[in-house]
Order: C-alpha cells, then sequence, then structure tokens
C-alpha cells in the first residue's frame, strides 16, 4: 500500500476553456525529510524549494495539501481546484479551498 502525498507547491498552469486540467506538484516525504517532484524518487532539499519558489508559476502552500496516493490535483475554467483521480478526476472531485489570498 502506497502512503498519502503531502503536496506543498503547486505549478500553476492555463486554465482551461472547458473541463479539468491536471496541475503538476511537489510533493514532501515525511520520512526522508525532502522534496519531490510529483512522485519522483529524486530529492530535493529545501535551498532548491526556496530558488524555485521565485518562480512566478509556483505556488508554495501554506499547510501541505494531503492526498491519496492515485489521486491529483486538478484545476477547472472558473480557477476552482479539485483533488480528483488521477485517471477520472470527474467521479468523487472535491474542491478545494487553498487559501491562497489570505
Amino acid at each position: 500500500m502506497k502512503n498519502n502525498l503531502y503536496i506543498t507547491h503547486l505549478v500553476l498552469d492555463i486554465i482551461p476553456k472547458a473541463g479539468l486540467r491536471k496541475l503538476l506538484f511537489y510533493t514532501y516525504d515525511l520520512h526522508k525529510k525532502t522534496f519531490h517532484w510529483g512522485i519522483s524518487s529524486f530529492d530535493h532539499d529545501e535551498s532548491f524549494m526556496k530558488k524555485i519558489e521565485l518562480n512566478i508559476n509556483i505556488i508554495k502552500l501554506k499547510t501541505p495539501l494531503e492526498v491519496k496516493y492515485g489521486d491529483g490535483v486538478w484545476i477547472d475554467n472558473k480557477g476552482d481546484i479539485y483533488i480528483g483521480d488521477l485517471v477520472n478526476p470527474f467521479v468523487n472531485k472535491i474542491k478545494i479551498d487553498l487559501n491562497l489570498d489570505e
């Protein structure tokens, strides 16, 4: 069984005209204390993450977003963000509020 993912950074993408678009993200490994691009095995440290945070398309989340392994983060044409299955995100998608404006 795979552990849950803890998403720490989202990569903003173009908002789709219709449907959903998958957002790319960085995760944090609680055991290794390292960051990863999605679910890759390549480790990144805190100094690397601080450098990429300077990129306007990277958003650091105030608190890590916990998602099940096999789920993804999606954006719709209104800019709303959802957690949903990687294969069929329309089934059981859950709208989330990232509290980015605070």
